[in-house]
């Protein structure tokens, strides 16, 4: 009897399990990827006494705003002053004429330039910040995959000036 009881419980759960739930027979949406956020640096601030940037842990930093990635690329973060709008857009035009014929990558706003050269051979993201500007870039003889310039361009989204 005590198994007949259990059973018939069993059956009656699974039973009553399938009846719930959507009724219209709308196919299931098909899920749409979200880009992973570019996670923000931990490790070390490195500064030249101007700007600033958090590089990653395993790089070397030599203490002047100079150091290697990982993988020996040399990097540099330096800033100046900026004085003048007209003073920017030339800063910005030198820049680009450094570039011009070296089929890099470039994207520009109204208050910051990236440069990103073919192959991931090198990078470079200037910012002004009112009347001062800040710099970082890596170079390397290397031909550098996707995700390591990804994390130059973290390390990137982490300048700033030194705060007084």
């Amino acid at each position: 009897m005590r198994r007949l009881l259990t059973g018939t419980a069993l059956v009656s759960m699974l039973v009553l399990a399938g009846c719930g739930g959507n009724d219209d027979n709308a196919p299931t949406p098909t899920p749409v990827p979200t880009p992973i956020p570019t996670q923000a640096v931990t490790g070390s601030v490195a500064s030249d006494g101007i700007c600033q940037v958090t590089i990653p842990d395993d790089w070397v930093n030599d203490g002047t705003g100079r150091g290697q990635t990982s993988l020996g690329d040399s990097w540099v973060v330096f800033g100046g002053a900026i004085a003048s709008d007209d003073a920017w857009s030339r800063a910005i035009a030198l820049v680009k004429s450094q570039v011009e014929n070296q089929d890099a990558t470039i994207d520009e706003t109204d208050t910051s330039i990236t440069v990103l050269q073919p192959a991931g051979r090198g990078y470079l993201y200037r910012e002004r910040f009112g009347s001062q500007y800040c710099e970082f870039s890596v170079r390397t003889n290397s031909d550098r995959a996707d995700d390591v310039v990804t994390v130059w361009k973290t390390v990137a989204d982490s300048i700033a000036p030194v705060k007084s």
